[in-house]
């Protein structure tokens, strides 16, 4: 169940986009456990086309974009490692073989703002990420599905599915996750933007906040 934080997010999200708040292209995705009970939810980090970013304490993240999108993937991973061309710059990002992971794959459709979905499996001895792949860095076993957000969050928002997980998923088990995510990415900082993140009050309710990219 989301909470009622992580409610007022979503619904504050479309009030941005109605009242023209929300003008940059982007892409906006949500971590949730259904079972835990916490105030919280840890820091996750998530990697898209040369920028990084955490998911805040309601699971969100947001990813500021340059251009349209009609095509991505996303992956579920505990860690990346990087594949040079010299010493300073990055071919690709992949994972070890035998590493356990969850990859989907989404093509826009041609009409409406529906998006095909397609879960499958990388090259079993490179398992490279594709250029326009989210990574989110949180072990897949942790993992019980992905699922569509039902509410709408502005013509220029790339909804990304929610990552919903197991039921049997604690709290300590989230921090200790949380706690790889964040030491297993250090890696990647330089070499990845750093999404900045703009937080505000909301003038009609001071207990809402307004997170806004840029």
């Amino acid at each position: 169940m989301v909470n009622k934080k992580g409610l007022n997010f979503i619904v504050l999200s479309c009030v941005m986009s109605l009242m023209g708040l929300a003008e940059q292209t982007e892409m906006r995705g949500c971590i949730k456990a259904e079972a835990t009970s916490a105030d919280k939810m840890p820091e996750f980090r998530v990697l898209f086309a040369g920028k990084e970013t955490m998911s805040n304490r309601e699971g969100f993240y947001s990813i500021p974009l340059e251009d349209s999108v009609k095509q991505y993937s996303m992956l579920i991973c505990k860690n990346i490692k990087q594949n040079f061309v010299k010493t300073n710059t990055v071919r690709n990002v992949c994972m070890a073989p035998d590493d356990n992971y969850r990859y989907y794959e989404f093509e826009k459709m041609p009409h409406g703002r529906d998006w095909r979905q397609q879960e499958k499996r990388l090259d079993l001895e490179r398992p490279i990420a594709p250029e326009s792949c989210v990574i989110v860095l949180i072990d897949p076993e942790h993992v019980s599905r992905i699922e569509p957000w039902r509410l709408e969050l502005g013509a220029k928002t790339i909804k990304l599915p929610a990552i919903v997980l197991k039921q049997e998923v604690n709290t300590s088990t989230l921090a200790s996750a949380s706690a790889r995510s964040l030491l297993c990415s250090l890696d990647e900082k330089p070499f990845h933007e750093t999404v900045k993140e703009e937080v505000k009050q909301l003038a009609q309710n001071s207990k809402v906040l307004v997170a806004l990219t840029r």
